[in-house]
């Protein structure tokens, strides 16, 4: 975890000492917004997932080793290649 802050301080350091800084924020900013923003919100979900207890199969559950499953899902594909 230090290496990658290290890491990272060092690359701020070379983009503010190439570029000036409104160049830098208007670079870094919307690129680092772009990533992250992705990323932390999936990790938090993934996050969620992990400590949610599994429950048992129900009538009401989709099982996704049968025809039905397969069928649903090739449909979807080639209905959302179509648009």
């Amino acid at each position: 975890m230090l290496c990658l802050l290290l890491l990272i301080i060092t690359v701020v350091h070379r983009w503010i000492c190439k570029y000036s800084i409104n160049e830098f924020i208007n670079r870094l900013f919307p690129s680092a917004v772009g990533r992250f923003g992705v990323i932390f919100p999936v990790l938090a979900i993934a996050g969620s997932l992990i400590v949610k207890p599994c429950q048992a199969e129900t009538s009401g559950t989709l099982s996704t080793n049968g025809i039905q499953f397969i069928g649903l899902l090739v449909g979807h594909v080639l209905s959302e290649q179509v648009h």
